[in-house]
């Protein structure tokens, strides 16, 4: 997620107080910058992007019994032998 991004994200919550000037001087972004980021057209990739979430989210839903899931972090399951060499 790009800084402009994060500010477009953050001044959508009404929890937000601080202004998008404001937030744009603590990412050391321009204020100019990111407004010309928000008017700027979609990109090619980026509708590609949107239009494959479409379709991923369609066949997952559609599809009997699908449950997403997360993989489990990696644990050390051994311990180490004090006796061995």
């Amino acid at each position: 997620m790009s800084k402009y991004e994060y500010i477009d994200s953050q001044k959508a919550l009404p929890a937000n107080l601080n202004s998008v000037v404001r937030m744009c001087r603590w990412l050391t972004v321009s204020t100019s910058g990111f407004y010309h980021w928000l008017a700027r057209p979609q990109s090619a990739t980026s509708a590609r992007r949107q239009a494959l979430i479409g379709w991923i989210q369609h066949f997952f839903e559609e599809s009997e019994g699908l449950v997403a899931c997360q993989p489990r972090p990696f644990r050390i399951t051994t311990e180490a032998d004090a006796e061995a060499a």
